[in-house]
């Protein structure tokens, strides 16, 4: 998160330390939607950890979606890859169980939900344990209800992000002007939406 390239369209400047870094991470350990519905992207045939894709515990009247991915892996597909198996699992019985508090079988053995990508080249993995989440309770917030829409926010220059959404049929749902200061300054907001599908 230190590359500026990457960062250039996030809500925060890149991170000048690893310290920085590291309490990112800790946020997003310690945040109860790790590994329900926040997870890590890590390439199959090693342990590195090349972004991030999910919801952020914020708002769970407006569930967020954010994701990152580092620079060498732009353009192989591997975005694409990750939101589409966190879609269909954001969409299933067993992430509305987890969201309910409920415990499940279909957890990895190392502690944290998977999700496998189509071609199996990729892993979402949660950082930490999938349980941790729910010891603390926070799943609350959602009152026990499954994931009926998910929201995204993306800054009008960033055709790639734009890409994503729109081919995962996201639906733009307005546009504002200067919704929010970052390291660019003053930056726009097209915002969208996608709703559970019917069925």
């Amino acid at each position: 998160m230190s590359d500026a390239e990457v960062m250039r369209y996030w809500s925060t400047p890149p991170h000048a330390t690893d310290a920085k870094t590291k309490d990112y991470l800790a946020s997003m350990i310690a945040s109860p939607c790790n590994g329900i519905l926040d997870f890590v992207i890590v390439p199959r045939s090693s342990v590195t950890v090349i972004g991030k894709a999910g919801i952020w515990c914020s708002d769970p009247t407006n569930p967020e979606i954010g994701f990152i991915l580092a620079r060498e892996y732009w353009g192989k597909g591997l975005m694409a890859e990750a939101l589409g198996a966190w879609l269909q699992y954001l969409w299933s019985e067993a992430c509305a169980t987890l969201v309910a508090g409920e415990q499940i079988d279909a957890l990895d053995d190392r502690g944290g939900g998977v999700l496998e990508g189509d071609d199996g080249g990729m892993d979402a993995g949660s950082k930490g344990s999938v349980t941790d989440g729910r010891r603390r309770g926070g799943m609350e917030r959602y009152k026990g209800a499954r994931v009926e829409r998910v929201v995204a926010d993306a800054d009008p220059r960033n055709g790639a992000c734009l890409g994503v959404m729109r081919k995962f049929g996201f639906s733009e749902t307005g546009r504002a002007e200067k919704t929010y200061e970052t390291h660019l300054g003053w930056c726009d907001s097209v915002y969208f939406e996608l709703e559970r599908p019917k069925g």
